[in-house]
């Protein structure tokens, strides 16, 4: 039972130290890909932000271009330098109350230009200034082609004037889109207004719905001076189609942001169309930091995109990204797994494989080492006393009348015998001790009593094993034809002998 009890208890302990070794191994792979999701998460923000950032500036640069070559051509015009044959092609338009060129009247024209231009009166009213002013921006096509080319723009490029008309690129019929007075009410003209925009600063406005049919956006703007004149407004529109484009991740994992600086949505990662409007939910804490802001069980990440006007913000809800964690490691945590039952189960074989040894080397009934076991133990144990020079003896012992022992009490009982004859010879270290114990036992309630023979025989010189063996089996058998019950030892070729007659 105490084996059984100390095989168990091996047993149980390493299961637990597998398992114990297999839940650590599982918490690190988390651990690690939590950490590591994280990062990437980061790094995919700054590669979104760097793609951001470069397309603001190719757009600011555009409209910084547009300000500058309009402000040039402007000072060309007032000085007559500047002439646009395109202005003779100009008619009146009474159903819209406007002038203007017409694409589909006169496309020899606008084969050449790509903008389209409307205003609100008569071609016959038109005084000098605005004609000079016509003719500066006709002269801007040019410019205008090469932004609406390179794709900078999503949407539009235009020129809104104080006279009242407009130039738009991509030009479109004008019983489709026209001058309207109520420009001068939108935020991008009110930003430019001398009052509000002393410094002549660009601007950004909020999201607003495109009244061409675009689709909401914003729009970077800038004011167009005439010497100290303050003449209209150059704009660059950009969609939030194409602002969503430049914020989708690679793997989708939380969302993006646009905020400008009302605090207000200007484009979102998750959502193809934004209402203007919508107040984004913010943090209250200060957002601008090296790292991950935790807050709402969400991370937060925010990078100035345009100073007090865009933000990129960034929101990493904390259950995505553990369920994005659990399955970026959970390949790791099933071999690790496969990886622990592999080892309990080749645990388990290493112990069958050595209770089987153990069975090829033990009697079963009395545990002792049977005679394959025993000659291969007592080799080792003869060359260990070979080693540090100590005696080396052979005990052969053998159950005096044995058969019939198992005639008269049957071989249950035989059993027991050899059981206990055993028992006693663990505690036994004499032979003659032993012998005489064994005729004072009494075994079962029979009360079998029974002596022993025992052979011995004391290792001479470098005397091999197998010889040791046979002495000491011929001291058993002498001991035998003795009369039994009596223990023979085989000592440097003579022998010694005792007994003791059963009472």
């Amino acid at each position: 039972m105490a084996v059984k009890a100390n095989r168990f208890s091996i047993s149980l302990l390493t299961i637990v130290v597998v398992v114990v070794a297999a839940c650590v191994l599982t918490v690190y792979s988390y651990h690690r890909a939590w950490l590591q999701i994280r990062q990437q998460q980061r790094a995919e923000f700054d590669d979104r932000l760097f793609h951001l950032v470069d397309h603001l500036n190719l757009v600011r640069n555009s409209v910084y271009a547009l300000q500058a070559q309009m402000q040039s051509n402007l000072q060309l015009a007032s000085q007559g330098q500047l002439y646009h044959p395109a202005l003779l092609r100009f008619q009146n338009y009474p159903t819209f109350g406007a002038y203007g060129l017409e694409q589909d009247l006169h496309p020899e024209v606008f084969r050449r230009q790509i903008g389209t231009f409307s205003g609100i009166g008569s071609v016959q009213s038109l005084t000098e200034p605005y004609k000079q002013e016509i003719y500066a921006v006709l002269a801007l096509d040019g410019l205008m082609r090469t932004i609406v080319e390179s794709a900078v723009s999503g949407s539009w490029v235009y020129y809104i004037s104080a006279r009242r008309f407009l130039y738009l690129a991509p030009g479109v019929p004008l019983h489709q889109f026209h001058f309207d007075p109520a420009f001068y009410q939108q935020q991008l003209w009110l930003q430019a207004m001398p009052e509000n925009n002393p410094g002549r600063k660009l601007a950004m406005t909020s999201l607003y719905q495109d009244a061409a049919g675009s689709g909401p956006m914003v729009t970077l703007s800038q004011p167009v001076y005439l010497q100290q004149s303050f003449s209209g407004v150059v704009a660059v529109d950009m969609t939030v189609a194409d602002l969503r484009e430049h914020l989708s991740s690679s793997d989708g994992l939380g969302e993006m942001w646009l905020v400008d600086e009302q605090g207000l949505l200007v484009a979102d990662s998750d959502s193809d169309a934004v209402a203007p409007g919508v107040r984004a939910e913010l943090p209250s804490e200060q957002l601008e930091s090296s790292g991950y802001l935790q807050h709402a069980e969400a991370y937060w990440l925010k990078r100035t995109l345009m100073p007090g006007q865009l933000s990129l913000v960034y929101r990493l809800p904390q259950a995505e990204l553990r369920r994005a964690a659990w399955s970026a490691s959970l390949p790791h945590i099933v071999a690790t797994l496969v990886m622990a039952m592999l080892l309990l189960v080749a645990v388990k074989l290493y112990r069958m494989v050595r209770f089987i040894g153990h069975l090829a080397e033990i009697d079963p009934l009395t545990s002792f080492l049977n005679r394959r076991g025993m000659e291969e133990k007592a080799q080792t144990w003869l060359e260990y006393c070979e080693r540090h020079q100590q005696p080396f003896s052979v005990l052969m012992v053998d159950i005096d009348h044995f058969k019939h022992i198992n005639d008269q009490y049957g071989h249950n009982n035989g059993d027991k015998v050899i059981v206990a004859m055993t028992a006693e010879i663990q505690a036994m270290r004499m032979a003659e001790r032993l012998r005489r114990h064994m005729v004072e036992m009494r075994v079962t309630r029979h009360r079998i009593p029974f002596t022993i023979s025992l052979g011995g025989a004391e290792r001479i010189g470098e005397e091999p094993l197998d010889q040791m063996i046979k002495r000491a089996d011929q001291a058993l058998y002498e001991a035998k034809e003795a009369g039994r019950n009596r223990a023979v030892a085989s000592y440097r070729q003579s022998r010694v002998e005792s007994a003791v007659e059963p009472g």
